[in-house]
């Protein structure tokens, strides 16, 4: 599994990459981003690693 500051340097690149086609950057954090980073913490974080796994 890829170290969580490299997973959100790309996540930025991939945001500065798919705004410089026009997108609001706004938009694309809020709708896409935000998410999966919000996810990828909560699962680093005690109470992802206390969760029961399905």
């Amino acid at each position: 599994m890829l170290p969580w500051p490299l997973i959100v340097a790309a996540g930025l690149a991939a945001i500065q990459l798919v705004s410089s086609t026009g997108e609001q950057a706004g938009s694309i954090l809020v709708f896409a981003a935000l998410p999966v980073t919000a996810l990828t913490a909560l699962s680093k974080s005690q109470l992802g690693k206390q969760a029961p796994r399905g």
